[in-house]
């Protein structure tokens, strides 16, 4: 294992890509408000060590990172945060960085070998039968029996809010959701909404123009724009982040992609007739020069973001996160504002939105292997990051080193703030988190324009046709699901590209979703709409 460890770790360093290092844009919160933490890390290590192992003991953990990561340390037990972590626990890290695109190969050669370590963070959801067939191929345990005696700060969670609890368990009742990252500072639906559209209002002032509202004003503005700006390369900057936004799709109740809640049931959205009217807005805009040229394949922060910068487009749907960061480097003219999402008619409400509200991210779920010798300690230790310590701790980092206490509550320090990605993947990486801190989160956001974005697109619209978390598949649905929508996910993204470029004509759209019917796509609803109905039951 130590070889192939060592190989992970060179083939992870030699891998860099710029990627999303942001918190509040991860996964969502809950109604009870949390305890604010009160003790600082030197208080809080004498109470840790009582529930340290009498011994040292060391712990294999298979975690993928993002491989930036990696351009500030060879492996995570390197960071200061991990080191401190060590220290309070008394447990050994020993961290296998799968190389940064391969994480699914990497899990099906170890899984297929047997080759395990005592700790796999995620991935498990996507076995053959999920979680709880790997339970029963005995590659790992289920921890609900372990977590009444051995997860006290987790229980106390769960006690508070049992939803949460019903969102960490399958529908058999096992406890696949252990370790799994829990944001339960703020309800679901009442989190920041933390992307959407902003747009160059001294264009906007030049050209005569208001803030557009509407789809169709949207379509006039860019086209002005194009218009009276040859040096524009193209109105609006898009890449895939406008799919976390929702840019354009919500305006038609559908999302660019995927599964949604319809009412009381769940559809696909590749195939509804409102998708196609989606799909003509996107095909006029591009196929007017409105929407850069390569924006299928230009990613968001090594493409779009340059784009913005140096002018060459002059609106986007932007991550506040990110303006944030590229904010000092705007020339000194350049006047961004946040307009709403588009809708067809003003005042439209909209259904389908980003939240950092209330939930349970399950990609953090830490799988304990059955080669796990110390499976108690392994829950103590794990169950320690969902204290009020532990929060504070993978939330805000080291005091005096990345936050200080102000007031009573923490703040980050000049140091962290002045290199925040670099001091974020030192001392608060979010693989770590396993409960949100909302005020992290806002600390993050503190420019007025951040703050207008979240109050507009909170305001214009909720979350109640996104697909509630939480539904897990029988292995048989699991196993339908899997054949089928490996050759749709493959066709509908092919072909949205083709529609939306022109490539392919709209009017063939019925033959589109014919064949997508012809995959097999109605089985793969009703396995949905099972697991929902299961969902609402437990």
């Amino acid at each position: 294992m130590q070889n192939r460890t060592n190989r992970l770790r060179m083939l992870s360093s030699a891998l860099l890509v710029v990627t999303l290092a942001v918190a509040g844009c991860s996964s969502s919160n809950s109604s009870g408000s949390s305890t604010a933490p009160s003790s600082s890390p030197a208080s809080t290590t004498a109470a840790s060590a009582s529930s340290a192992p009498k011994e040292p003991i060391t712990l294999t953990v298979w975690m993928p990172v993002e491989s930036q990561q990696l351009t500030y340390y060879n492996n995570l037990a390197e960071a200061p945060v991990a080191k401190e972590l060590m220290k309070r626990t008394g447990v050994n890290l020993k961290f296998i960085h799968p190389p940064s695109g391969n994480e699914k190969e990497q899990f099906n050669v170890m899984v297929a070998a047997r080759d395990l370590p005592d700790v796999v963070m995620g991935y498990f959801d996507g076995y053959k039968g999920g979680a709880s067939q790997a339970v029963k191929d005995g590659l790992i345990i289920d921890p609900k029996d372990y977590i009444k005696d051995y997860a006290p700060n987790l229980t106390k969670i769960l006690n508070a809010d049992p939803d949460i609890g019903k969102l960490m368990k399958n529908d058999e009742g096992q406890f696949i959701g252990f370790g799994a990252r829990v944001n339960n500072d703020v309800k679901r639906g009442q989190g920041m909404a933390y992307a959407g559209p902003m747009i160059r209002k001294d264009l906007l002032d030049k050209a005569g123009l208001a803030v557009p509202e509407t789809i169709d004003e949207w379509y006039n503005v860019l086209k002005t724009f194009k218009a009276k700006f040859p040096d524009l390369q193209s109105p609006l900057g898009w890449s895939d982040m406008s799919e976390t936004s929702y840019f354009i799709a919500s305006a038609y109740d559908i999302p660019n992609k995927g599964w949604y809640l319809n009412g009381d049931k769940i559809a696909f959205s590749n195939i509804q007739p409102n998708y196609k009217t989606y799909l003509e807005t996107v095909n006029k805009w591009y196929k007017e020069g409105l929407i850069q040229k390569d924006f299928a394949t230009d990613g968001y922060t090594d493409k779009v973001l340059p784009l913005v910068k140096t002018g060459k487009v002059a609106a986007a749907p932007m991550h506040l996160y990110w303006y944030g960061v590229i904010q000092p480097e705007l020339p000194k003219d350049f006047e961004f504002v946040v307009a709403p999402q588009p809708t067809l008619t003003k005042g439209q409400k909209l259904h389908i939105r980003v939240d950092s509200g209330w939930g349970v991210l399950m990609a953090n779920t830490k799988y304990i292997t059955t080669k796990n010798k110390y499976p108690k300690e392994t829950i103590k230790f794990f169950d320690y990051l969902y204290s009020d310590e532990g929060k504070l701790l993978t939330n805000w980092g080291i005091e005096g080193e990345s936050y200080k206490m102000v007031n009573g509550s923490p703040e980050f320090t000049e140091a962290y703030t002045k290199e925040i990605a670099k001091m974020g993947y030192l001392y608060t990486p979010n693989v770590l988190k396993e409960r949100i801190d909302d005020r992290m989160n806002r600390m993050q956001y503190k420019l007025p324009i951040q703050q207008q974005g979240f109050d507009l697109w909170a305001k214009q619209s909720d979350t109640s046709m996104v697909l509630p978390p939480g539904l897990t598949f029988t292995s048989e649905e699991q196993a339908v699901n899997t054949k089928i929508m490996t050759d749709v996910d493959t066709y509908t993204k092919e072909m949205n590209l083709k529609f939306m470029m022109g490539v392919e004509s709209l009017d063939k759209f019925d033959s589109y979703v014919k064949k997508i019917q012809d995959f097999g796509i109605d089985k793969v609803t009703a396995n949905y709409n099972a697991a929902y109905e299961r969902l609402k039951k437990r």
